[in-house]
């Protein structure tokens, strides 16, 4: 163990708790880096300003703005990193690759490689901060890291982001040690080309983090110490989360979801042991696979065989086969399932004290919320560092409700701090609130040709070559097609075919991107059937989450089972897209999305502790959640709570039409209600606006409503009142 002593007298001024988004000082094994302390920030926005400013010898602060593209055959390790450097980025500052197709870059992978701190340099004492990193897409030609550590002591990363390098998105090696990682998020949003790699190299190498290269790689004191909080392993990872030899890890509050992973944290003992705690983090996602597969993907335990050149080869050092010790403390895997435990080697125990530990039931919407993993940071043009959230509040707790008829009580345990709560109350059905159908009239034919749509008139279909831009189809003149607006395409080198003949979509090859608009919460169903009735073939899922529930039973693991079949896969938005990509050709017959039925949502103070909903629709099943308010400086808003449900009685009072025995017909341009004697029909839009009415007849008019969801209240002779959903099309 290392800085023990450090750590412990820092510990009563940490405040790192996992509510607090902005971090003033780090905590675990980087704890007491100071970087380049009060030095007077300098702004760069060039290649040539940021490497001089980085091998500078003299402490400094150095703001990143804009975009900054290393050359196109940049040198490995060739920008190296000094002692005693703070790097910020300003708000939305980027550090990229040259971007060029794959098949063009260099073979021995110059220009793949962003920052480096060098072997053998004896660099130390080095922060970086809200920087995104972007590599050029994870296809191994003897490529690099987005980030290289082969050398540096007492580093502190902090909200970065770092995506698609190709070798890893940042790897330690060597002397590296004494390091603390907090909310970064790692991920891949380049997919993988395949193709016939030369020898030595990878078409699909998307393994995030390696820590030491070989069994005997390891610093002065024999193991690299790193810890990782708030940390967030998100689409697009396959492995290497992180993969390491020689260590001592610390994780806490970390959140994973990946489905394309094969392991998440992969531990081989090496020559001095490793040893790994995991606290309270939330696994949720690992591959495809539902529980209980993906507990045999969180962890993997390596060994190290010898080859004819080691000095054991024939009798192998009894540390080649040794087990790693990893103990899980409160996490969760998939869902909600607990995971607690030694798994391997012997029981570690917590590394240091100091700090705070978020619930595991709140880690998901902390890390990946506004105020989560990420460069969100705000940073003056002065390198003044805020947070645009303050101290996030905890989630209330003990959050229940009651039903009576007609309404439902939801109460709550107080949160500290909080100036008031937030109730949300939903509708626990969906509706089609979008459709792209392809069976329809598309308003294009074989005379639409232009240079755009380049025609196959005998096939019945347009050939369309893809942009690397993610964007939406347009014809020559730059006109969105119209039956396509809202949807983007991306390829890197394949067409899109529209088969106007067959009213299929062909979204051709691997790694053909379509990026659906939608809101988080929606769920998004895409009906298709494979290219080639020989293969068997579906969708990665780059942003979103699939739904196997919801999906075709003739779905696994996001592939179509037999060949030739349709099938619909579902998506849950978790943004303001949902993006797919091909695994190979796929046609699509119609996209989807059904958002969740209204919510109510109200304040109340911040004594207040229950908060009763009514007029309800008895039958009804509802969500609801609450969420503690910030006061909008000092402290932000908390995660909602989990969502539950409940269903309202229904003895007395407003009911659904159909519960009652009467039937409600819906026509183009009226309903009709059968079964009842009518006093009044009145129909309301979904914020509780009146949009029809009618008196003493037993239908409403609809024609010149415009589409939308829509409640209709009916009130009988007897006074009864009945409900139901409209959807007018």
């Amino acid at each position: 163990m290392k800085k023990t002593l450090a750590i412990l007298l820092l510990s009563a001024s940490i405040n790192a708790s996992a509510q607090n988004y902005y971090m003033s000082e780090p905590f675990g094994y980087g704890a007491g880096v100071t970087g380049g302390g009060n030095a007077t920030p300098e702004t760069v926005s060039t290649y040539e300003a940021l490497k001089a400013a980085l091998a500078s010898n003299e402490p400094k602060v150095i703001l990143v703005s804009g975009t900054i593209t290393f050359p196109k055959d940049n040198p490995k390790y060739s920008t190296k990193i000094n002692s005693n450097k703070t790097l910020i980025g300003l708000p939305g500052a980027k550090l990229e690759v040259y971007p060029v197709p794959q098949d063009e870059r260099n073979p021995n992978g110059l220009g793949s490689h962003l920052l480096t701190i060098d072997k053998n340099s004896g660099v130390k004492n080095i922060i970086i901060r809200n920087l995104i990193f972007q590599g050029p897409g994870a296809w191994d030609a003897q490529g690099e890291d987005c980030l290289t550590n082969d050398g540096g002591t007492d580093i502190w990363i902090d909200h970065c982001e770092f995506y698609d390098g190709m070798d890893g998105n940042i790897d330690m090696s060597r002397e590296a040690d004494n390091i603390t990682f907090s909310w970064c998020k790692f991920g891949y949003t380049i997919p993988p080309k395949p193709h016939v790699p030369p020898e030595g190299q990878s078409d699909d190498h998307r393994f995030s983090n390696l820590v030491a290269y070989n069994a005997t790689d390891a610093p002065t004191d024999g193991r690299f110490s790193i810890t990782f909080a708030y940390n967030y392993w998100s689409e697009g990872c396959v492995a290497r989360m992180p993969r390491a030899r020689n260590a001592q890890f610390h994780f806490v509050n970390c959140y994973y979801n990946s489905s394309v992973a094969s392991e998440a944290i992969g531990l081989e003992a090496g020559i001095n042991g490793t040893e790994s705690y995991v606290e309270n983090c939330h696994f949720e996602k690992l591959g495809l696979e539902e529980t209980p597969r993906i507990e045999n993907r969180i962890y993997k335990k390596f060994s190290s065989t010898p080859s004819s050149t080691d000095p054991d080869y024939g009798n192998p050092a009894p540390w080649r086969t040794a087990d790693p010790d990893i103990t899980f403390v409160n996490c969760l895997r998939g869902a909600s399932t607990e995971l607690t435990g030694t798994i391997d080697g012997n029981a570690v125990a917590k590394p240091y004290e100091g700090y705070s530990v978020l619930p595991v039931a709140q880690v998901k919407a902390v890390v990946t919320g506004p105020c989560g993993a990420g460069a969100t940071l705000q940073v003056s043009p002065s390198g003044e560092i805020s947070s645009p959230c303050g101290t996030q509040l905890a989630a209330p707790e003990n959050v229940h409700a009651q039903s009576t008829t007609n309404s439902a009580t939801v109460t709550w345990s107080p949160v500290n701090n909080a100036a008031g709560y937030k109730l949300r109350l939903c509708e626990n059905s969906f509706f089609v609130s979008k459709e792209w159908d392809f069976a329809g009239d598309w308003g294009i034919t074989a005379e639409s040709a232009d240079a755009n749509l380049v025609a196959d008139v005998v096939a019945g279909r347009f050939n369309y070559a893809l942009s690397t831009n993610n964007e939406e189809l347009t014809f020559a003149n730059g006109t969105v097609i119209p039956f396509l607006a809202g949807l983007k395409f991306m390829a890197n080198a394949n067409n899109l075919t529209l088969g106007y003949a067959t009213k299929l979509l062909y979204l051709r090859g691997v790694g053909t991107q379509l990026s659906i608009p939608c809101a988080a919460g929606d769920v998004v169903k895409v009906e298709a059937l494979s290219g080639n009735v020989d293969a068997i073939r579906g969708f990665t899922v780059l942003a979103g989450e699939f739904n196997q529930t919801l999906s075709s039973a003739n779905i696994e693991n996001g592939l179509i089972v037999n060949a030739g079949e349709t099938a619909t896969f579902a998506y849950n938005a978790t943004g303001d897209a949902v993006v797919i990509a091909t695994t190979n050709g796929m046609n699509i017959k119609k996209i989807t999305i059904e958002t969740k039925l209204g919510c109510n949502e109200v304040s109340v103070g911040s004594g207040e502790t229950s908060y009763t909903f009514s007029p309800l629709t008895n039958g009804t099943t509802y969500s609801y959640q609450v969420q503690a308010l910030g006061n909008g400086t000092e402290y932000s808003d908390s995660p909602y709570s989990t969502e539950k449900l409940i269903t309202i009685g229904s003895s007395t009072g407003v009911s659904n039409a159909d519960n009652a025995g009467f039937t409600v017909a819906q026509m183009p341009d009226k309903i009709s209600i059968s079964g009842a004697d009518i006093a009044h029909l009145t129909l309301y839009t979904i914020t509780g606006a009146k949009a029809a009415s009618s008196a003493h007849a037993q239908q409403i008019g609809i024609s010149a409503l415009p589409a939308g969801l829509y409640i209709l209240l009916i009130e009988t002779i007897d006074g009864t009142l009945l409900s139901e959903k409209i959807i007018k099309r």
